[in-house]
């Protein structure tokens, strides 16, 4: 699963509502926002070309 930049801050700003009225959901929200970006910006890096990479040849 990959989500945009935009719907990433889009969820950021859902939890930013949410945080006044329900706490503990807007926590919930984070925490799930966190592990999605997580889990783009992992895929993105290994898609990246890397000199730290195993087999990478100057």
């Amino acid at each position: 699963m990959h989500f945009s930049w935009s719907q990433h801050l889009e969820l950021a700003r859902s939890v930013e509502a949410a945080v006044d009225q329900e706490r503990g959901a807007a926590l919930a929200l984070m925490g799930v926002g966190l592990a999605l970006l997580l889990r783009d910006l992992e895929q993105d890096l290994l898609n990246v070309p890397s000199s730290l990479a195993p087999g990478h040849q100057l």
